[in-house]
């Protein structure tokens, strides 16, 4: 009888760990598996300046709009996100600049950015917003949702399918302005001149141009959740060069196909590669680098986990063309 009792004890306590192994497996594959998409849900319209926990009101478009995305799903925004969207509200008045936003509501007082009447938050309906579009099939099969990065690819297919239906300029939250953007009606822009790839952190297109038609098309059946880059700055650069009949990517022309195709000290003046001068260089090398720049591209994904100080030389630039959220850039 003790030796049953024995045995009994051993079973259940191997099924007991074997129940906790399943568990701790399937907990650790949700935290390294980090990216999940946010789900749509239906929100009570109205408020039109957001505070603390307000509701925010869905996308009514306007012409000539500059476009921001944040596809995490989180529920507040950073410094640095905010000092993105206030630099082009401000050097960009006579545009409507929209930060569309995934989750219906916003857990920090954002009543500050009351100054830039051009400047409106936004909720996103992701199912409503990809429902009959090019793109909806797509959407509906999981593709972007098993993703290795649902995130940024979420942010690829939006940005890609808000300019398609509205036109205007999109730009990534991590881009800071510097001055009022170029005015041609459709531009791209060099990311790294030295392998001549475009970047997809910068662009403008008519509602309707035949480069967009083209890539919404081909992300409708070429969508590769594999690779990072592909389903942005990979398809609009492969899209371009067909169109421009390029054949070394080193020799853009200065346009083609009524697109302005800019030089990498537009948007990209700094390389991810080089992001060390943000925190160890000084001021006047970042200074001369952007002179002849529209745009600081500060690649966050690479600097997120480094503090801003007051000695920083990123922080002593954006202070400059972010004045209302500058002073909470050195504590994000």
């Amino acid at each position: 009888m003790c030796t049953n009792n024995m045995q009994h004890r051993r079973r259940k306590l191997i099924i007991l760990t074997s129940i906790a192994i399943v568990i701790i497996l399937w907990q650790a594959k949700h935290i390294w598996n980090s990216e999940v998409l946010p789900s749509s849900a239906d929100v009570p319209l109205g408020q039109l300046i957001i505070r603390a926990g307000q509701p925010v009101p869905e996308l009514l478009t306007r012409p000539h709009s500059i476009w921001f995305l944040e596809t995490s799903g989180r529920n507040q925004l950073s410094s640095r996100e905010l000092c993105a969207v206030e630099s082009a509200a401000m050097y960009n008045p006579n545009s409507t600049v929209y930060f569309l936003i995934t989750n219906q509501r916003l857990s920090q007082d954002l009543s500050l950015m009351k100054k830039y009447p051009n400047l409106h938050f936004r909720y996103l309906h992701l199912e409503d917003f990809f429902a009959d579009s090019p793109l909806d099939d797509l959407w509906k099969t999981g593709s972007v949702h098993r993703s290795s990065w649902p995130v940024s690819h979420l942010s690829d297919l939006l940005r890609y399918l808000v300019l398609y239906k509205f036109g205007g300029t999109y730009l990534d939250t991590d881009s800071i302005s510097l001055r009022s953007l170029p005015e041609f009606p459709n531009f791209v822009g060099v990311e790294y001149s030295s392998i001549g790839s475009l970047g997809a952190g910068a662009l403008r297109f008519e509602k309707g141009h035949e480069i967009i038609k083209k890539i919404i098309e081909r992300l409708s059946t070429e969508f590769d959740g594999s690779q990072w880059g592909w389903n942005g700055p990979g398809l609009l650069s492969s899209v371009m060069q067909e169109s421009c009949h390029v054949t070394d990517l080193q020799s853009w022309p200065v346009s083609c196909s009524q697109v302005e195709i800019g030089e990498q000290d537009w948007f990209y003046a700094v390389n991810w590669r080089n992001v060390d001068l943000f925190f160890t260089g000084n001021l006047e090398y970042l200074e001369t680098a952007y002179r002849n720049s529209y745009i600081a591209h500060i690649w966050g994904s690479k600097i997120r986990s480094r503090r801003l100080t007051a000695e920083s030389p990123l922080f002593q630039l954006l202070r400059k063309h972010c004045p209302l959220t500058a002073s909470y850039l050195i504590d994000d």
